[in-house]
């Protein structure tokens, strides 16, 4: 089946070569104007490469395929092929190399390998994930080794102002500014010299971004077209500094509140300012994260209480995802989660997810939780309100490295 799906990408590579360049040349000045991006042009003296970029936007490959003078595949989510016409058209055009969450990324890395090694450069974001806090996401250690085994030179480049300008957790667009920057460039004798540990250290360097570092230096405003800033910050914040409530935030406009007396405003530059009287215990959602996340681990670290979930949220659609990428509904109802294991009460019946079965927790799009099963089932869990999806993820990882610690 590979086999066959490389065969058919050099059938169809002068076709895809062509697109990219027509739709380079038509998109380069939209989306300079419309989210003011500059970019460093870079043109890839060395091929095959792969370049690889941070990720914060839904719009990074474009960004990519503006500043970067050179055909390259791309590799996506398979999410993407569950969009009915627009994943056809997506595949026709540009055929890329899919991953699946929350599962081995093996078949991908071979995939990667022999598009590069067929003389194909290749775009991938090394996070794998667009970031809920503006900093950069850890990057696999199987990276370095992936560039390692391919044989071809590295080029990083770095994107920053995206994250403000699309916050993942946030409703539409905030005008600012966007800028593109190459981090560097490898040849292929040089990626060969370094070890897998010491390419993967140098795209950890390399596409580290912090945006409120770059926010405390550039001040830019961005300006959404309407005052809802704030919206739907519920799916990156999940515990209240002040009662500890998991999930009591809600937003509305520019404001979001606990009640318990918490008000908070999301101004247009970025930043987390009290709407009270009382002090406000972080200035930037990347405070609160590392705060909130560090309480997480301490909650479950803690003796559970006998019966009690955690967490939960109703008003989840549980689906199984097939083969082909179809979905099916198996359950509506509450997602709970324990610290063995999650549990979905629908009214039409239950499901329970062992946590010693479950593969990986990822995250799609803003809040769409992906399960894995070490069976090879894939489903996940839509969400009918904003809710955090990282809780169920960053909770589950915590008590998968507990146990594996343990034993």
């Amino acid at each position: 089946m590979a086999k066959t799906r490389g065969t058919e990408r050099e059938r169809h590579f002068a076709r895809h070569r062509f697109l990219f360049g027509f739709l380079r040349f038509i998109c380069s000045w939209f989306f300079r104007l419309r989210f003011r991006y500059t970019y460093e042009k870079v043109k890839l003296a060395e091929s095959p490469a792969i370049i690889l970029l941070n990720h914060n936007s839904d719009y990074d490959p474009i960004f990519a395929g503006i500043a970067i003078r050179g055909f390259m595949y791309f590799v996506a989510s398979e999410h993407v092929y569950r969009w009915g016409f627009a994943s056809k058209l997506l595949k026709f055009v540009f055929d890329p190399i899919i991953r699946i969450k929350g599962t081995t990324e093996a078949k991908a890395a071979l995939e990667i390998m022999r598009t590069v090694r067929k003389g194909h450069n290749v775009c991938l974001f090394a996070e794998g994930n667009r970031s809920f806090n503006g900093e950069t996401f850890s990057i696999l250690p199987s990276t370095g080794k992936l560039v390692k085994r391919s044989g071809a030179a590295l080029v990083t480049y770095v994107l920053r102002g995206n994250y403000l300008t699309t916050p993942r957790w946030g409703a539409g667009i905030r005008r600012g500014r966007i800028t593109g920057e190459l981090a560097g460039v490898y040849s292929k004798e040089q990626v060969a010299a370094m070890s897998d540990v010491e390419i993967n250290e140098l795209i950890v360097k390399d596409l580290y971004v912090n945006a409120f570092d770059d926010q405390k230096r550039l001040n830019v405003r961005y300006k959404g077209k309407k005052d809802n800033g704030a919206e739907w910050i519920e799916i990156a914040l999940f515990i209240c500094p002040d009662c500890g409530g998991i999930g009591t935030i809600k937003s509305e406009g520019d404001r979001f509140r606990c009640g318990c007396g918490l008000d908070m405003r999301y101004t247009e530059y970025g930043w987390l300012e009290t709407a009270s009287d009382k002090p406000a215990s972080f200035d930037s959602v990347l405070e609160w994260d590392r705060w909130q996340t560090d309480r997480l681990y301490q909650i479950l670290a803690e003796p559970a209480e006998s019966g009690e979930a955690v967490f939960s949220d109703g008003g989840q659609t549980l689906y199984e995802i097939g083969a082909d990428y179809t979905m099916t509904e198996v359950a509506a109802g509450r997602l709970s989660f324990y610290r063995d294991r999650l549990e979905f009460a629908g009214e039409t019946g239950g499901m329970a997810f062992e946590f010693d079965r479950v593969g990986d927790i990822e995250i799609t799009g803003k809040m769409t939780l992906t399960l894995s099963m070490d069976d090879g089932r894939l489903y996940e869990i839509r969400s009918a309100f904003p809710r955090s999806a990282a809780k169920y993820r960053e909770g589950f990882r915590f008590l998968a490295a507990l146990r594996q610690n343990s034993e």
